[in-house]
């Protein structure tokens, strides 16, 4: 579960940022914090900037985020996470062979409570091939 090297990023005040710099915020992390960066090289892992169509998410996964309030250079910034469980939904909507290893080990770990996530899942607007192959991968877990 720890052995990504890659951290995803998306600020609250991304568009707002984007109007004031007139660059777009994702490509700002990227290039100052991803990879390949002198922070990359410097700490062994990087950011990537995302933005609002990066990752699908339920619409009501605000409601359920965790916030951890983190000191940098004097400054708190607050991280913003989803539950788990969106997270996980956010993975089926992909789910490339690297989202499958992460909900297989996490599942092997920590297990998921499958009708969460498939409830979440079934209320999204996203492609019924999308959410079908999704809910084919979570009824494989349960087995």
């Amino acid at each position: 579960m720890r052995a990504s090297v890659e951290i995803d990023a998306y600020p609250t005040n991304a568009r707002q940022w984007e109007a004031q710099h007139g660059v777009e915020a994702s490509e700002e992390i990227n290039a100052n914090f991803g990879y390949g960066s002198q922070f990359h090289e410097t700490h062994g892992y990087y950011v990537d900037g995302i933005d609002e169509a990066t990752a699908k998410l339920p619409l009501d996964w605000r409601d359920r985020q965790h916030s951890t309030a983190i000191e940098c250079d004097g400054r708190i910034v607050w991280a913003i996470t989803p539950d788990i469980s969106d997270l996980v939904v956010s993975k089926l909507c992909r789910l490339d062979p690297r989202d499958a290893e992460y909900i297989e080990i996490l599942h092997a770990q920590r297990p998921l409570d499958l009708s969460i996530v498939r409830l979440r899942l079934t209320g999204m607007d996203i492609k019924a091939a999308v959410r079908d192959r999704a809910i084919d991968f979570i009824e494989d877990l349960s087995r």
